[in-house]
């Protein structure tokens, strides 16, 4: 009953390691042989798991005959499987994979046709198939253990070939599983062949190819399938082989030692309570170990490390960090960090017992080599590498200096920004797949954090450039402007006594010209306080407030008294809108009184004759929101954010309307901040616009 249970879960077992594989990428060839092969794997099992529950002979030879099927696909499907495995090149192979096809297709017709299996033997529970007394039972093992044979060697001597230690530990653990399995299979035939005092063990030892295949793919990622198993399902696939165990137990206690079936049972019960009690804990601690606790901590520590990265752009702070982490985490003999400066790869950092002086010149085939591979790699995969044709001397000459076990290029783009070298492991270890996998993650997040620092030292440089020409460039306007303002004061100053015909009584026309230059000469000392004023928002003492208490009704007033003669000119009107009480403000007079003035001055310029022009305020408890609207020719949509920019005018055609620099706005705005409020505007095309500022009471 136990033995039939347990080739019943073996046949499971088999059948959803080949569907789980099969699912994780169909598209792989791989994924496919050895999804066919598990399933004449468990076609094998099911079958001698209905002859062990048979009760008639005439039913269990049909179903050997039929289910032997799976026996005689076995070695084709593992040759087809490993073939594909190890990417084996050559229409050798190939030929050889078509002719063990067409002979298991041959076998599985002389089977169905009673040719293979002759009759059914009795045990002492269901019954087992008997070959035929003929040479295709003979030959069929030849055959079978031929091409079997052939799989394993060429397995063998990729193990004995492989470089990367990942890829030998896939080869170890599946080799001993499989060889398990084909010595265990050796009884089964030789039951067949009628060596009647031999137990049938195949079966059982296949438990150890589905374990070993199992750990392959969690732990080493074989047939690159990446699965992360959370504690509980492990531990719950442990207390399964803990059970099969228990299963075992009975098995040998009844038919081997031959107890009594409740004796057996109780003994059985009580190993399984008591030992496994005590290896619960144990089992789980193993279970973290084998298939958990090493990835999480990889996972945990590439996360901190990762937001380490993204926060440091200085490479002497941030690589010695790194380096350390890893050397805690991998424990290698030494990590060192070469990087690329000008045509040369120098060794800048290190850690343990590597070489010291040691340089790489961009041009040499090792950094070719690095580039073209984009991932981690072994020294001893250098004569693996199937995409490498170049002088591979010269590169082991280059790994040698290095001393390195792994190489992890940096690369950001098509840019090798450097090299990450590791010594082997302390003690017999060898790298893991996750670890290798940690370290390409690391090596990706460290060479964009390499850009991002060479673009921050190269932003740095041409700030400190941009600022010195920008000093350079505010010296010369303050100069310029003041030696420009010294002698237009002075020319002003004359045209004044002129004007009051001290030298002698003026012509009419001559007056006009005087009038005109004196226009001329205020509109030019207007653009030149501006540009100090530019020159001066650069310079820290723009913002410096000379805090006084304010009446702004009073300061209202006398910046519209002082356009009084050019709105009536003009023919424009002014409408005062405040409130009866409106609250004193300790700010700074004279940048109120210029943004008022710049605000009007605009709106004068802008409004057409018979137009208005309104001063609004409204008070909180905060600020006072101060405005100028009026109907002039208003602005664009499109051009409402850019108007306080420098140098900026909605029409800034050469051939304009209106003069100016375009810096009244942009001084205005920095004057509003200055005193540590807000300013904006609301406008519509035709029909006027409305500039708003706030002022702090306090």
């Amino acid at each position: 009953m136990v033995y039939g249970l347990v080739l019943l879960l073996i046949a499971l077992l088999n059948l959803f390691l080949g569907l789980f594989v099969l699912s994780r990428g169909s598209d792989k060839e791989v994924n496919r042989t050895f999804c066919y092969w598990t399933i004449s794997c468990s076609l094998w099992n099911f079958m001698d798991f209905g002859l062990y529950f048979a009760k008639d002979p005439h039913f269990a030879l049909v179903w050997a005959k039929i289910l032997v099927i799976g026996v005689i696909f076995l070695p084709s499907t593992f040759f087809h499987f490993v073939v594909s495995f190890l990417r084996e090149p050559g229409n050798k192979r190939r030929k050889i994979l078509s002719a063990g096809y067409i002979t298991s297709a041959i076998f599985s017709i002389l089977s169905l046709s009673g040719f293979f299996v002759a009759s059914v033997t009795p045990l002492k529970k269901g019954y087992f198939p008997i070959f035929t007394k003929t040479l295709l039972p003979p030959l069929f093992l030849i055959f079978f253990y031929g091409l079997t044979l052939a799989g394993v060697f060429l397995l063998i001597r990729r193990f004995i070939k492989a470089a990367s230690p990942m890829e030998k530990n896939q080869l170890k653990y599946l080799l001993a599983g499989l060889l398990i399995a084909i010595v265990g299979g050796l009884s089964n035939f030789l039951l067949a062949l009628g060596k009647e005092r031999i137990f049938p063990i195949g079966n059982v030892a296949e438990i150890a190819f589905v374990a070993a295949t199992t750990y392959t793919i969690i732990r080493y990622h074989l047939m690159d399938i990446n699965l992360i198993l959370r504690p509980g399902i492990a531990y719950t696939m442990l207390t399964a082989s803990v059970t099969a165990i228990w299963l075992a137990c009975i098995f040998l206690f009844e038919n081997v030692f031959h107890f009594q079936t409740t004796l057996s049972r109780i003994m059985t019960i009580t190993i399984f309570i008591f030992i496994f009690n005590i290896l619960r804990e144990r089992i789980q601690l193993i279970v973290d170990r084998l298939f958990y606790r090493q990835s999480q901590q990889l996972f945990s520590l590439s996360k901190k490390m990762t937001e380490e990265i993204a926060t440091n752009y200085d490479p002497d702070l941030l690589i010695p960090y790194l380096l350390h982490q890893i050397e805690d985490s991998l424990r290698p003999e030494f990590i060192s960090c070469m990087l690329l400066e000008k045509d040369t790869y120098f060794l800048k950092y290190l850690l343990g017992n590597g070489e010291e002086k040691v340089f790489i010149q961009a041009d040499a085939p090792l950094i070719q080599w690095l580039s073209n591979v984009r991932r981690s790699i072994f020294y001893e995969e250098l004569d693996e590498d199937p995409n490498f044709y170049g002088p591979k001397q010269e590169i082991k000459s280059d790994l040698n200096k290095i001393k390195a076990r792994l190489i992890v290029p940096l690369i950001h783009r098509d840019e090798l920004m450097g090299i990450l070298s590791l010594g082997d492991k302390k003690g017999d270890g060898s790298y893991t797949y996750d670890e290798v996998s940690f370290l390409d993650t690391i090596a990706k997040e460290l060479a964009l954090s390499l850009e991002n620092s060479r673009l921050h030292t190269y932003l740095k440089t041409r700030a400190k450039e941009l600022e010195k020409a920008n000093a350079a460039k505010s010296e010369f306007l303050n100069i310029v402007s003041h030696e420009l303002k010294t002698p237009l004061t002075f020319i002003i100053a004359q045209l004044g006594i002129l004007k009051k015909e001290t030298l002698g009584r003026l012509t009419k026309s001559q007056k006009e010209g005087i009038k005109k230059i004196e226009e001329k000469g205020f509109k030019l000392s207007s653009i030149i306080t501006d540009i100090l004023n530019l020159s001066a928002i650069e310079n820290k003492k723009f913002y410096e407030l000379k805090v006084e208490k304010i009446y702004l009704k009073r300061l209202i007033d006398e910046v519209t008294r002082a356009f009084g003669l050019l709105i009536y000119h003009k023919g424009l009107s002014i409408e005062l809108d405040l409130p009866d009480r409106l609250s004193s403000v300790s700010s700074d007079y004279e940048k109120i009184s210029d943004i008022f003035y710049r605000l009007l001055d605009n709106a004068v310029k802008f409004t057409p004759s018979g137009g208005e022009i309104t001063i609004e305020a409204r008070e909180t408890k905060v600020e006072i929101e101060l405005s100028v609207s009026d109907t002039g020719i208003g602005i664009a949509k499109a051009e409402q954010e850019k108007i306080f920019e420098r140098f900026y005018q909605a029409d800034g055609s050469i051939t304009r309307k209106y003069s100016g620099m375009g810096l009244g706005l942009a001084i205005t705005s920095e004057l509003v901040k200055a005193l540590g409020g807000r300013i904006w505007v609301s406008s519509i095309p035709g029909k006027g616009s409305k500039f708003t500022f706030t002022i702090p009471k306090n």
